[in-house]
């Protein structure tokens, strides 16, 4: 599944399906770069710096730089907004980049068991008390 047809397809289970695909009818699909080349390549473009950027998304310049490095990936949904905020580009664009870096999406089955991959979390032991207080 592309990310155009995942867009797509969360569009129409909101009801606006048909308006963005008519918006995403003559755009061409984003270039299939990971998010680190692609804010370099903003930044570099725009001549921006990470200050300048820190002080319009407000994420921490060193937070910036491993994003931009590539160290850092798999970022939230709301860190991707401040990204597309701060680097005075659109969401979708950034998403793209962002769901690059992840790999391709599959969605589950309909009707499919959820699947916790979270470990069980050990049982705390309560300590006895000894001694007077």
């Amino acid at each position: 599944m592309t990310l155009r047809e995942l867009f797509l397809q969360l569009a129409y289970m909101h009801g606006i399906g048909d308006e963005v695909r008519a918006l995403l009818k003559d755009r061409p699909p984003p270039p299939a770069i990971g998010l680190g080349h692609y804010l370099t390549q903003r930044r570099a473009a725009s001549g921006g710096l990470l200050l300048q950027i820190h002080k319009r998304s407000g994420i921490s310049r060193s937070q910036l730089s491993l994003y931009e490095h590539g160290q850092q990936w798999n970022p939230g949904i709301r860190t991707i907004q401040a990204l597309a905020y701060g680097y005075r580009v659109p969401f979708a664009e950034v998403l793209a980049a962002a769901m690059t870096d992840a790999g391709s999406f599959v969605p589950p089955a309909p009707g499919a068991p959820r699947v916790n991959k979270r470990p069980p979390i050990p049982e705390v032991r309560k300590r006895k008390r000894t001694g007077v207080r």
